[in-house]
């Protein structure tokens, strides 16, 4: 028994001990942003120091089909002169001359809104709803 506690003990410590010193490894700080809005999938993520906004949104899987890439919202927690900007991540990914992506910090939040398509769609599915609510009641109080 004791020799098998022995060599639990010898295992986990060479366990610790490999985890703690990985040559050519380096330890890096992680950070807490949030990501609202159209995203597959929003919320909150552990990123490393120095990410961009294009890349969280490829931690959040990708932007839905009614994403406004155009004007998307960061926030910085950190009170600065610009806390809050707007980014156009449309043009970045279309085309060759672009500024480069602001690196989110500790506490950001980004929001992609949604985008007129989406507005046109919510505004056709309550106009068909209507007519068929209207072709219901014409139906009924027909003599």
């Amino acid at each position: 028994m004791k020799r098998q506690k022995a060599f639990f003990v010898c295992f986990v410590l060479s366990l610790v001990l490999f985890t703690i010193h990985i040559p050519g490894s380096h330890a890096q700080l992680l950070v807490e942003v949030h990501i609202w809005g159209e995203v597959q999938a929003p919320g909150e993520y552990r990123v490393l120091a120095g990410t961009n906004i294009i890349e969280l949104l490829s931690k959040a899987g990708g932007p839905t089909e009614y994403a406004n890439l155009g004007k998307v919202k960061l926030t910085h927690a950190i009170k600065e002169p610009e806390r809050s900007i707007t980014v156009n991540l449309k043009d970045y990914l279309e085309k060759e001359n672009f500024k480069p992506l602001p690196i989110l910090q500790k506490g950001d939040v980004v929001r992609v809104p949604r985008n007129a398509w989406h507005r046109w769609r919510t505004f056709i599915r309550v106009v068909a709803d209507v007519a068929i609510i209207a072709n219901v009641y014409y139906w009924l109080t027909r003599d």
